[in-house]
């Protein structure tokens, strides 16, 4: 038991909490909307209703999720199964960035045009906590896409600066043998496209393995 409460475990449950504090909260602050019968101003946005439909479904989904890691589901139905299983929470977590997005706007706009029965505690913790939601989704878009494809293209740069450096000056000293090499230079190019295919698929592989 010692072993599975780490560090990560525990925030993982923080942050669990913390969504499920949020996705309550716009719940039950759209029900009480509902039941005031006269507070117009509050369903002019668009998309009220897959807001509250979206809330259940997230809050379903999230608690799935929970109690059913891919690892369990690539122990009792393979890595395909498991591999299909993170596409399906990857999609997910798309419509859920969505989902935030509308509803830090919706919360904004009910801010914005000073709708008065709209006004409750909940309705300046919910802009507050989706601003937050939507924040630390970019920051985790950019660590686990954006700055590893940043990395990845600065390292082959500056792994060619000098190569490329040596190309220019020998094709501008001798042009002849700089289109003859051409064809070798564009295979190593074309190598080095494999080589990073290669390593994410091996990448992509290990998120269906235990």
């Amino acid at each position: 038991m010692l072993n599975i409460i780490t560090p990560s475990y525990i925030a993982n449950i923080i942050i669990n909490l913390f969504i499920f504090a949020l996705l309550i909260c716009v719940y039950t602050y759209l029900l009480k909307l509902e039941k005031a019968g006269n507070c117009d101003c509050a369903f002019k946005y668009p998309y009220v209703g897959f807001i509250k439909s979206f809330t259940i479904f997230a809050f379903i989904f999230l608690i799935f999720t929970m109690f059913i890691p891919h690892d369990t589901l690539s122990d009792f139905f393979g890595p395909q199964i498991a591999g299909i299983y993170i596409f399906i929470v990857l999609i997910f977590y798309i419509l859920f960035a969505v989902y935030i997005f509308m509803t830090m706007d919706y919360t904004r706009l009910l801010i914005r045009e000073k709708c008065k029965c709209s006004q409750d505690i909940r309705r300046e913790l919910i802009f507050a906590g989706s601003t937050i939601e939507l924040i630390l989704i970019f920051i985790a878009l950019l660590i686990l896409t954006i700055f590893p494809i940043l990395s990845c293209s600065l390292s082959v740069i500056f792994t060619n600066i000098k190569t490329f450096s040596n190309n220019v000056e020998g094709n501008l000293k001798n042009p002849v043998k700089g289109i003859k090499n051409l064809p070798n230079q564009l295979s190593k190019a074309s190598n080095q496209v494999k080589d990073i295919v290669k390593s994410s698929s091996k990448s992509i592989k290990k998120l269906t393995k235990k």
